[in-house]
């Protein structure tokens, strides 16, 4: 089984971070944008990617605008060569 990519890694654990700053569970924050709990413990596994359209989604969730503030990298990501 493959590693999950060490971007989609660092972006669930971004969203993980930000909902625990928010004091909200992964339940309340999957029901605000249509998705299971389960669902969203893959997100910030890095298991799953998080599509575009749903990062946006949570951003109009619960999250105040600023949490895309918040989501700036602190350190380079590796980058895979294209295949």
């Amino acid at each position: 089984m493959d590693k999950p990519n060490p971007i989609d890694v660092q972006v669930g654990s971004r969203v993980r971070l930000r909902r625990n700053m928010l004091g909200l569970s992964q339940e309340k924050l999957g029901e605000a944008i249509g998705i299971s709990f389960q669902q969203m413990q893959k997100y910030e596994r890095g298991a799953n990617r998080i599509a575009v359209s749903r990062l946006h989604m949570l951003m109009r969730s619960r999250m105040p605008p600023c949490v895309a503030a918040s989501w700036s990298l602190q350190e380079p990501l590796p980058v895979s060569p294209m295949r």
